[in-house]
């Protein structure tokens, strides 16, 4: 299966630095957004699992979560997020997401936003016929993969 730049361009690895200031990988997250025409505005969420920013809280780290993104010069940049500023479920606990509302930086780095009108839902998996044995693309941190 061929994998769109596009959706390459809309994820990140999301890091954490432990207390001998090593870095350490966790997983990856994707950006979502939409454009506001009347405001000139784009909303963007970064979106993780729930159980990876969780699973940060319960190392030693230094408070923070760090995304390894593009940058614009052609190499990679550490981006820094407060690790309490990821938000979760409020009423569900099992619902296993993380979101943090904001730009990820003030534009040194190259990502897209996958907009919400390109999510699927059980209206749009009924209507194209997509379930078992369908090829999906996922992205994530695979890791057997990354190093």
């Amino acid at each position: 299966m061929l994998v769109k730049k596009e959706i390459l361009e809309c994820v990140a690895f999301i890091l954490y630095k432990d207390d001998k200031e090593q870095f350490h990988y966790v997983g990856t997250a994707f950006f979502l957004g939409e454009y506001v025409e009347d405001i000139n505005k784009t909303f963007t969420y970064i979106v993780t699992a729930k159980h990876v920013i969780a699973g940060i809280k319960t190392k030693q780290n230094d408070g923070n979560v760090y995304l390894r993104m593009n940058a614009k010069t052609g190499s990679t940049k550490l981006i820094l997020l407060n690790l309490e500023d990821w938000q979760f479920h409020e009423d569900d606990p099992y619902a296993d997401a993380a979101v943090f509302f904001g730009p990820p930086d003030n534009g040194e780095t190259e990502y897209k936003c996958f907009p919400f009108s390109g999510l699927a839902n059980v209206t749009i998996l009924e209507k194209e016929e997509i379930g078992i044995g369908d090829e999906i693309c996922l992205t994530g941190l695979f890791i057997n993969h990354f190093q």
